[in-house]
């Protein structure tokens, strides 16, 4: 999915600047895989506008954004079990689960707590799945 091609938060200034990360970054990910997307996730969580939601739509996207955030972008010096006692925690009372978590080089705790976050989530009942215009969410996840 898309999250758009700087990640810089001066792109909701307006929806021109918004539009041009949106499209560069769908013709990188095409360049490069040969595919287009169709999911969105707004980085910082944003909560779009009408304009920007409409903007989407028209492309075809399919926006999420995550209901599980165990902190990992803002917390320092945290642990893998840390990060998975925030899942745990976080998933109670949930049937759907959206998780967000950074791949960034210096995020080691988070790629150590990716298993064990797996674990819990078959521990609870929960089914791994990716997500896609199919994909319906049944939780307080926003999806638009």
């Amino acid at each position: 999915g898309s999250h758009t091609y700087s990640h810089k938060s001066s792109m909701y200034k307006s929806l021109s600047e918004f539009r041009s990360e949106i499209e560069k970054n769908e013709k990188l990910i095409y360049d490069i895989t040969g595919y287009t997307c169709n999911t969105f996730r707004p980085p910082y969580g944003n909560n779009l506008s009408n304009s920007y939601r409409e903007y989407l739509k028209g492309k075809g996207y399919m926006t999420y954004h995550w209901n599980v955030d165990p902190g990992d972008s803002t917390t320092k010096n945290v642990t893998p079990e840390q990060l998975i006692n925030k899942v745990k925690m976080q998933i109670k009372n949930k049937q759907d689960v959206i998780i967000i978590l950074h791949d960034m080089d210096n995020k080691i705790a988070t790629k150590n707590a990716v298993r064990g976050i797996i674990k819990t989530l078959w521990e609870n009942g929960y089914e791994l799945k990716a997500i896609d215009n199919n994909v319906k969410i049944n939780s307080n996840a926003k999806v638009y």
